[in-house]
C-alpha cells in the first residue's frame, strides 16, 4: 500500500496553493492528512472531497481545525460532509 502522507498544509494562509493534480501526484493508495489542513474541519473534507474523490482518505484532526468551535458539533458536521 502506497501512503501519501501531508501534515499542517495551513491552505487558509496559503494563497492559491492547492495539491499536485494528475501526473503531478505521487502514486498512492491513500492519502493521509495528519491535522492542520484548515480550520473548522467540515471545510477541510470538503476540500478533500473535491480534490481527492477517487482515493480512500484518512484526516487526523490537529488543533487548528477545532480554533474558535465547539469540537463536538464540528466534528459531527465533518461526518456528514457539510460545510454550513
Amino acid at each position: 500500500m502506497r501512503l501519501w502522507v501531508l501534515s499542517d498544509l495551513h491552505v487558509e494562509l496559503t494563497r492559491g496553493w492547492d495539491l499536485p493534480a494528475g501526473d503531478a501526484r505521487p502514486q498512492f493508495d491513500v492519502l493521509v492528512i495528519a491535522g492542520d489542513l484548515i480550520p473548522r474541519m467540515e471545510r477541510g473534507v470538503t476540500w478533500l472531497l473535491e480534490r481527492v474523490p477517487d482515493r480512500p482518505v484518512i484526516y487526523v484532526a490537529g488543533n487548528h481545525e477545532f480554533y474558535g468551535t465547539d469540537i463536538d458539533r464540528t466534528v459531527e458536521k465533518a461526518a456528514f460532509g457539510s460545510a454550513t
